[in-house]
């Protein structure tokens, strides 16, 4: 969607949901998975991060909502932080009910570790977030900032991110 995105790599082992939600979910990823950009990899997230070598601006590890112990593990955890560029990001998304845990797992490999929530309609509910870096802090990010960066460099404007979104959602976080 974003012409600044120059690859995105979906991982996931599960082959039949990726063909469902081809198939099925077209309102969610609206031809997404056709893009040129896109690379679908199928294979276990801890093996893509084990043996992939490259580096990346931005992670997101949408975690199932199983037993958290053995999703981060810290060798996977290691894997995941050293796939990132130094200034990258990692997002791992969970359910509301495992964000302090998660978050006090990941404290330990990144400087920074912010929570947050979204209501997300298809799963009836509030999911959880932890942005984690070692450069980019959110809450030091104020409003106009945000707004200025989209107005210059994203293309088409998000639907739901906005400058007023970004410094509520981040307001006074502690963790």
């Amino acid at each position: 969607k974003y012409a600044t995105v120059r690859r995105v790599y979906m991982v996931d082992n599960d082959e039949e949901f990726i063909g469902y939600a081809r198939k099925h979910l077209k309102n969610y990823h609206n031809g997404a998975f056709n893009s040129p950009r896109a690379r679908i990899i199928t294979v276990k997230a801890e093996t893509f991060c084990a043996v992939n070598e490259n580096k990346y601006d931005f992670i997101v590890y949408d975690m199932p909502a199983e037993d958290v112990s053995s999703l981060c593990s810290a060798v996977f955890l290691k894997n995941i932080k050293m796939r990132l560029r130094p200034d990258g990001i990692l997002v791992a998304v969970t359910r509301e009910n495992k964000l302090a845990r998660i978050n006090s797992i990941l404290r330990k490999y990144f400087k920074i570790c912010r929570t947050y929530f979204s209501y997300i309609p298809s799963v009836g509910g509030r999911i959880g977030y932890v942005l984690c870096g070692n450069r980019h802090d959110p809450c030091k990010i104020n409003a106009k900032t945000v707004w200025n960066r989209i107005q210059n460099n994203v293309k088409p404007k998000p639907k739901y991110y906005n400058g007023t979104v970004h410094e509520s959602v981040f307001a006074k976080s502690g963790t």
